[in-house]
């Protein structure tokens, strides 16, 4: 099996102070002092390539786009095969059309069918939801979103997908080829290597590519004609706390109830 794992190295944004969202006269915070790591939901999905391949024989590929971090390297030492970086010098946060261009763009430039693309379902900066659904439509396969659980299915060519619907958790045996966007997951975390993998891959390469490298300047250009950012704001996330007054902590709790919770019940 074939699976190609898309993921986003973003800024620790809970690590920015209030005084630190400022924008700057060309749209942008600066968070180049902000730690940085992959994206949550990201993180979720290259652990589930590996549980595959922990099953099965897998051609494992993780991809990033424009990111220079280093630390990267240590998914050679989770068994990766390949870790694919595509260095680009353009402001893609909130332009979802060009990031899937791109991963579209590599995929067929590298010449391999993938059975699956596993994608987070968005990150904590364009904070959008489109690139999966984007690339399912340019790849011509079908997508499943909000993804909790993949696991292989009894017949070849197939997963057992289940994800989180509008009624509940629903189960869908599902055909490869397909695009997988990974949403709120429970005890997904991505393995830590151990440090005698990092010793033994640390010589691997990151196998580096160029945005200019797929001809892209056509739909780059018709996208960025398209929408602009005009300007960025802060959302108001403050919050409105009520004092609860009351003689000892039942009565306070009997208040609790009966002016919130069982309206709620109802």
């Amino acid at each position: 099996m074939n699976i190609t794992i898309c993921f986003k190295i973003a800024p620790m944004l809970e690590m920015m102070g209030e005084n630190d969202w400022v924008t700057t006269l060309d749209n942008k915070v600066d968070t180049d002092f902000v730690n940085r790591s992959i994206n949550s939901y990201d993180e979720s999905a290259l652990e589930m390539g590996l549980r595959i391949k922990d099953k099965t024989e897998t051609d494992l590929r993780a991809l990033t786009i424009g990111d220079n971090n280093s630390f990267i390297k240590n998914l050679y030492a989770l068994k990766y095969n390949e870790v694919v970086r595509i260095n680009s010098d353009i402001d893609l946060r909130f332009y979802s059309e060009i990031v899937a261009s791109v991963i579209f763009s590599y995929i067929y430039k590298k010449g391999t069918n993938q059975d699956v693309i596993i994608l987070g379902q968005q990150s904590g900066v364009g904070d959008n939801s489109k690139t999966p659904l984007l690339l399912s439509e340019l790849l011509n396969i079908p997508c499943i979103t909000e993804v909790m659980e993949i696991d292989l299915g009894k017949e070849e060519g197939t997963l057992v997908v289940k994800s989180l619907g509008d009624n509940g958790i629903l189960t869908q045996l599902v055909k490869t080829p397909c695009v997988i966007a990974v949403g709120n997951t429970q005890n997904c975390f991505l393995r830590v290597p151990t440090l005698a993998d990092k010793m033994k891959y640390k010589k691997n390469k990151i196998l580096e590519y160029s945005i200019e490298d797929f001809s892209l300047e056509d739909i780059i250009e018709e996208t960025k004609n398209n929408y602009c950012i005009n300007n960025l704001k802060k959302y108001d996330n403050t919050r409105n706390p009520t004092i609860i007054e009351g003689e000892d902590m039942h009565k306070k709790v009997k208040k609790v109830f009966k002016n919130g919770l069982k309206g709620m019940l109802k």
